[in-house]
C-alpha cells in the first residue's frame, strides 16, 4: 500500500511543477506581448513619401551601393520588422549547445528591439530569455521557466551594447540605415564603413563590412558583454548570410 501513496504524491508534484512551469511561462509571454505593444504605439505616423538616394550628400560608396542593391529606393521606409528564428545556444559558445527558438521585434525611429528565446535546458525545462533595449535603456533577463531569475543585467554598459546590437542587425530593417536624426556614415574604406548612432545620451558605433554584390557580409565593434559580475568591453563581430527577398527587400536570414 506504502508504494501507491508515494507514487501518487510524486505524481501530485510532477503535476503542481508541470502546472507552475506553464503558468511562468504565460505570464512571462503576456509581459512581453505589453512590452512589444508599448514599442508599436511609439512609433511615428508612417512615412508615404518614396525613399530618394539623391536626397542623402556624402554617404561612403559602399553604402550607397548597398541602399541601391537592398530595395529601398522608390519605396516609402519599412519602420518596423519581426523575425522568427531556431537553432542552437551555448551561454558562453564553447560549452553544451541547447535547441532554441525565439522572435524578434524592431523598430526604425525610435530605435528599440526585443529579443524573446526559449531555450530547452533539459526535457520539460526551458530557460526563458529576453533581452531589450527601448527609451535609451537596455535589459537583459534570463529566468528558468519565468519564475525563477537566473540574470537580470541593467546599467551604462548594458545601454550601450543594446543599442549596438540594435546597430548590428539592422540589415533585417534595411530602412534603417538611411541616415537621419540618430545615424550617420563614415567612410573606411571602399568595401566598409563606419555606422554611428547617437540615442537616448547614448552614442555607439561599428564598421559594416560589404562583398562584392553590395550587400553587408560583416560588422565589427567594441561592445561590452558579461564576465562573471563585471562588464568588460571586448571585441565583437558578427556576420550576416543567405540573402533572401522579404516584400521587396534583400535581407540576411
Amino acid at each position: 500500500m506504502w508504494w501507491k501513496i508515494l507514487l501518487g504524491l510524486v505524481l501530485l508534484v510532477a503535476a503542481g511543477a508541470t502546472v507552475a512551469l506553464r503558468a511562468g511561462a504565460r505570464r512571462m509571454g503576456a509581459w512581453i506581448d505589453r512590452e512589444v505593444e508599448a514599442m508599436i504605439e511609439a512609433l511615428p505616423p508612417p512615412a508615404t513619401a518614396p525613399v530618394s538616394l539623391d536626397r542623402f550628400h556624402g554617404l561612403p560608396a559602399p553604402v550607397r551601393r548597398y541602399l541601391a542593391t537592398v530595395g529601398v529606393e522608390g519605396r516609402p521606409p519599412v519602420d518596423f520588422a519581426r523575425l522568427r528564428h531556431g537553432g542552437s545556444f551555448s551561454p558562453d559558445g564553447g560549452g553544451r549547445w541547447m535547441p532554441s527558438r525565439g522572435e524578434e521585434y524592431f523598430t526604425r525611429r525610435p530605435p528599440a528591439f526585443l529579443w524573446a528565446a526559449s531555450i530547452r535546458a533539459a526535457p520539460g525545462l526551458s530557460v526563458l530569455a529576453r533581452d531589450t533595449y527601448a527609451g535609451g535603456s537596455g535589459n537583459m533577463l534570463v529566468t528558468l521557466a519565468g519564475l525563477v531569475p537566473i540574470q537580470d543585467v541593467r546599467g551604462p554598459e548594458l545601454d550601450a551594447a543594446s543599442l549596438l546590437r540594435w546597430l548590428s542587425e539592422l540589415p533585417v530593417l534595411p530602412s534603417a540605415l538611411l541616415p537621419d536624426e540618430h545615424l550617420s556614415w563614415e567612410a573606411v574604406d571602399d568595401s566598409s564603413a563606419r555606422a554611428r548612432v547617437r540615442h537616448g545620451g547614448i552614442e555607439v558605433s561599428g564598421v559594416y563590412s560589404f562583398g562584392d554584390d553590395g550587400l553587408p557580409t560583416g560588422f565589427s565593434a567594441r561592445r561590452y558583454r558579461t564576465e562573471g559580475d563585471r562588464q568588460v568591453e571586448r571585441e565583437w563581430e558578427g556576420w550576416y548570410r543567405d540573402y533572401r527577398e522579404v516584400e521587396g527587400l534583400l535581407v540576411p536570414g
